[in-house]
């Protein structure tokens, strides 16, 4: 799984090297809630992407990382009593955004994900499908995703909103 990652990520980058819109253009900073399936509770989510342009036409890459974590009290009945247990992630990625309009995009990527908790700690592949908008503004802009993320047995619902600050000219 490691290696496909790897594989399509390089395929991904390398092959865009040559496509004369590709650069930095802009670079995001993200909070929201993470919703792991259950037993899990309703985490908070942090993290950052850089758009670095258009592969081709309405396409854009936008590498990104993301740290959450989320917690859940084990019941072990009267004698044994109750625990708490937590789980974090460390995630990278990279996704590919199709703008359908100026200002709302769908799409989808791939990811590593550096699962540690209380019980284990563990590196999971992954990959999700999301949808957002923005809404320009003069200096920044502002924007709110949703994205679902498949890892492996461990799958996630995120809803963030951040900010965009461009990085040149457009």
């Amino acid at each position: 799984m490691k290696k496909l990652f790897i594989i399509v990520l390089s395929v991904m980058l390398f092959s865009s090297f040559g496509y004369s819109q590709l650069g930095f253009k802009t670079i995001r900073a993200k909070v929201g809630v993470i919703m792991p399936e259950d037993p899990w509770e309703t985490g908070f989510d942090i993290g950052g992407a850089v758009d670095l342009g258009e592969l081709t036409k309405n396409l854009h890459l936008v590498p990104n990382l993301a740290y959450w974590s989320s917690s859940y009290t084990l019941d072990l009945g009267s004698y044994f009593g109750t625990y708490d247990i937590s789980i974090n992630n460390f995630q990278m990625g990279a996704d590919v955004n199709y703008f359908f309009m100026d200002n709302l995009y769908g799409g989808g990527g791939l990811s590593l994900n550096f699962l540690g908790g209380d019980i284990d700690s563990e590196i999971r592949f992954g990959f999700d499908v999301l949808a957002g908008g923005i809404y320009r503004l003069k200096s920044f802009n502002i924007y709110a995703e949703a994205r679902y993320n498949f890892i492996s047995d461990f799958n996630t619902f995120e809803l963030v909103a951040g900010v965009e600050f461009p990085l040149g000219k457009k």
